[in-house]
C-alpha cells in the first residue's frame, strides 16, 4: 500500500509541476493571483490524500485473492476494478504533462523564431545606415549629403568611430541574439527530456496493466502469466526509475537548487 500511495504522489506531482510551469510562462503577469501558498499546499495535501486512500484500499478489504496469504503482489492483491481505478488516475496526469508541455514548447518555438527573425532585422537596418554613413546608400539619399560636402568619397578616410561601429555592431547583435537561443534551447530540451521520460516510464506499466484486466486467463494463459510476472517486477521497476530522475531533471537543472546544493556543501 505505501509503494502504491508514494507511486501515485510521485506522478501527481509531476502533474502538478507542469500545471506551475504552464501557468507561469503562458500568463505570467497572472501567475501569482493563480498560484498562492495557501492552494499549492492544498493542492500538495489533496494529492498525497488521492494517494493514501488508493494505496491502502486492499488493506481495508478491497482485494483478490491472496491464495493464502502468500501472494503480496499489487496485480494479483488488487480486483480487476482496482487496477483499472489505479491506471486511470495515473494516466491523467501523463494526458496533462503531455498536453501542457506541447503547449509550453509550441510557445518556446515560436519565441525562438520571432528573436531571431527580430534580430536579423535589426542587424539589416544597422548595416543599410552604416552604407548610408559612408557613401554606399541609394541616390536620393546620398545626394544631399554630396552637395553639401563636394569632397570625392575616395579622398575620405572612414572614422575610427565608422570602423568601430562596422566591427563591432554585428557581432554585438548576434552574441546578443545567440546568447538568447541557448537559453530558450534549454527551456526546450529540459521540457522534451521531462515528457520524454514521464512517458516512457510510465506508459509501459498502465498499457500492460488494462491488457491484464482484460486478458482471459482460460484463452491466453501464457500471455497473462507472463504480464502478471512484467508489471510486478521489470515495468514496476522502469515506473519508479521515473522518481529517480525527477530531481535530476527538475532541481539540478534548477539554477537556485545548484547554488544552494554548493553552499551546504561549503558548510559540511
Amino acid at each position: 500500500g505505501l509503494i502504491v500511495s508514494t507511486t501515485i504522489v510521485s506522478v501527481y506531482s509531476i502533474g502538478l509541476i507542469a500545471i506551475d510551469r504552464y501557468l507561469y510562462i503562458v500568463y505570467g503577469l497572472q501567475y501569482q493571483r493563480y498560484i498562492t501558498p495557501s492552494r499549492a499546499k492544498l493542492l500538495i495535501a489533496a494529492t498525497w490524500l488521492i494517494g493514501l486512500i488508493i494505496g491502502f484500499l486492499p488493506a481495508f478489504g478491497w482485494r483478490g485473492d491472496t491464495d493464502g496469504g502468500r501472494v503480496c503482489w499489487f496485480v494479483r492483491l488488487a480486483p480487476p476494478a482496482l487496477i483499472i481505478l489505479t491506471t486511470v488516475v495515473g494516466i491523467i496526469p501523463l494526458i496533462v504533462v503531455i498536453v501542457l508541455y506541447s503547449i509550453i514548447l509550441q510557445k518556446a518555438l515560436r519565441r525562438v523564431a520571432q528573436l531571431k527573425k527580430a534580430g536579423l532585422e535589426q542587424q539589416g537596418a544597422l548595416a543599410g545606415n552604416l552604407r548610408l554613413f559612408r557613401g554606399g546608400g541609394t541616390a536620393a539619399a546620398s545626394a544631399p549629403v554630396a552637395a553639401e560636402q563636394p569632397l570625392a568619397d575616395e579622398h575620405r578616410k572612414p572614422t575610427k568611430c565608422f570602423r568601430c561601429c562596422k566591427k563591432r555592431s554585428p557581432k554585438t547583435i548576434d552574441d546578443r541574439n545567440t546568447g538568447k537561443h541557448p537559453t530558450k534551447w534549454k527551456a526546450i530540451k529540459v521540457v522534451m527530456l521531462t515528457t520524454g521520460c514521464f512517458v516512457v516510464t510510465w506508459l509501459p506499466y498502465f498499457i500492460a496493466s488494462t491488457m491484464f484486466v482484460l486478458c482471459d486467463p482460460k484463452t491466453n494463459q501464457d500471455l497473462c502469466r507472463g504480464l502478471q510476472f512484467a508489471i510486478a517486477s521489470p515495468l514496476a521497476i522502469l515506473g519508479f526509475t521515473n522518481s529517480l530522475l525527477n530531481p535530476l531533471i527538475y532541481a539540478w537543472w534548477h539554477n537556485g537548487f545548484r547554488t544552494s546544493m554548493k553552499k551546504l556543501w561549503r558548510k559540511m
